[in-house]
């Protein structure tokens, strides 16, 4: 494990009370598209789907009823119930879907093994919100390189071809406790910390249609950032995007571009800044695309700050 991680290891490697498990580092995954509802979207998921549980379906222990959205055990293993490929294909289109499965000895504690898809019929280009695919891996698998992460997103880029997405550090949390106290204080904390971290609210809204939202463009560069052909032309079309990005990567695969910071993600922090110039670098280059009204997601007693949920 490299250096710069024992810090925020030591500290948010996994945030617990007596509730349970609250936050867990990772390396999470999201991938934004304007519609999975389509047959070759929901085809795309289930592939995407089935490699994960290819790394990690037998640590998986819980999942939703797709219905109700009440948790499940997997006492018996991941096909102990319900499997999306049993009913996906068989929703109707307008009708939107979603399943989560994740690991944890309780369904509320977080988990660094993690993924949803979420599609609803009312999300697409009308009202400019977007379905989302989100995972979690566990950080030591991506930093001891045990998956070519670079390689899994090309291939899931041009399987699901999605509007954008990014792949970095976060702190995953709670599947119950999310908004409490102690949950916020310690995600404030780890943010003001560590500028390479990021926060996801895997249920939260992508859309304020006074402030606009994700279908506009990436929020902030990140270790991994996926822009769609669109951006990509906005950007001077990808031989352009590559001069930009040098002498970081950018890769292309079928339908878009993945730009990269880095051989790793990093989490910056009190005198660990190298690392963090291709994060710097991706931000100038994704500026002319990137969602620039999103809010603070912060909130502290301690240190004065409020949680703002716009």
């Amino acid at each position: 494990m490299p250096d710069a991680f024992k810090d925020i290891l030591d500290r948010f490697g996994s945030v617990t009370s007596e509730e349970g498990v609250l936050l867990k580092l990772c390396c999470d995954v999201v991938l934004y598209s304007i519609d999975l509802n389509t047959p070759e979207q929901k085809e795309a998921v289930l592939r995407i789907f089935e490699e994960y549980v290819a790394l990690y379906g037998s640590r998986l222990r819980w999942t939703t009823n797709p219905q109700t959205g009440s948790f499940k055990k997997l006492s018996n293993g991941l096909n102990s119930y319900a499997v999306p490929g049993d009913w996906l294909l068989q929703m109707p289109q307008n009708q939107g879907y979603g399943f989560l499965y994740h690991g944890g000895r309780k369904d509320t504690d977080a988990s660094d093994l993690a993924f949803l898809a979420m599609a609803r019929p009312d999300y697409g280009v009308a009202d400019h919100d977007l379905s989302r695919i989100f995972c979690r891996f566990p950080l030591t698998d991506v930093l001891e390189k045990r998956m070519d992460m670079v390689a899994l997103l090309r291939r899931w880029g041009s399987l699901l071809k999605p509007h954008h997405g990014r792949c970095g550090i976060s702190l995953g949390k709670s599947f119950g406790h999310e908004d409490g106290a102690k949950t916020r204080e310690k995600e404030t904390e780890a943010l003001l910390r560590f500028p390479g971290l990021q926060t996801v609210d895997m249920l939260d809204s992508l859309y304020d249609k006074e402030a606009g939202g994700l279908y506009d463009g990436p929020l902030c560069p990140d270790w991994l950032v996926l822009i769609a052909d669109a951006f990509v032309e906005k950007l001077g079309g990808f031989e352009a995007v590559q001069r930009k990005m040098s002498p970081f990567p950018a890769h292309a695969y079928e339908g878009g571009a993945l730009l990269q910071t880095g051989e790793s993600p990093c989490p910056g922090g009190p005198g660990q800044a190298k690392g963090l110039e291709g994060y710097y670098h991706m931000g100038k280059v994704i500026d002319p695309i990137r969602w620039k009204q999103a809010t603070a997601h912060l909130y502290s007693r301690r240190l004065g700050l409020q949680h703002d949920k716009k």
